[in-house]
């Protein structure tokens, strides 16, 4: 949920039935933002990647059969994540998880986020909450990668420092 400000708040820890829980709205940036709970029976959940530690996690979401566009769209948002936050990943603050959402076990992923192509989000886990935005911009500019670059960094570094502490 996205406050007038733009901060992040999370929602209630999982139910306790391996639901995924959420709510999303749009922040001015036009990235879409989620906070929800997710159930650690999937190995590539926020909470399960982290071991329930506060840290961001930077998913690449795809389905099973992926064009040349969308490898370059993965190849662009690892590149960034690497060539910018190499000491977070080094440290554990920051997980990279590339994920096949039509595999039954992530399916919460397609279904949660509405997901149809390929996407870049960010999972931010806090105090054993969860806050996602989904990096909608990516794919208008893959063509310009610098562009890509500045984005696909600022979304990042807006989701370590968003209040309420960061990752």
């Amino acid at each position: 949920v996205v406050s007038g400000s733009g901060s992040v708040q999370s929602a209630p820890e999982a139910n306790g039935s391996g639901s995924v829980q959420a709510a999303h709205a749009v922040s001015g940036s036009g990235s879409v933002q989620a906070a929800h709970a997710v159930s650690g029976s999937d190995p590539v959940s926020p909470l399960a990647l982290t071991s329930g530690k506060d840290a961001l996690v930077v998913y690449y979401l795809h389905g099973n059969s992926r064009c040349k566009t969308c490898l370059k769209l993965e190849a662009l948002a690892r590149a960034a994540v690497e060539n910018n936050f190499a000491a977070e990943l080094a440290d554990g603050r920051m997980k990279w998880a590339e994920v096949d959402y039509d595999d039954p076990v992530h399916a919460h992923f397609k279904k949660t986020f509405k997901l149809s192509f390929s996407t870049v989000m960010l999972a931010r886990v806090e105090g054993g909450k969860v806050s996602t935005r989904t990096c909608e911009k990516t794919w208008e500019l893959m063509y310009d990668e610098f562009q890509f670059e500045t984005y696909l960094v600022g979304e990042i570094r807006a989701m370590l420092t968003a209040p309420g502490g960061g990752a």
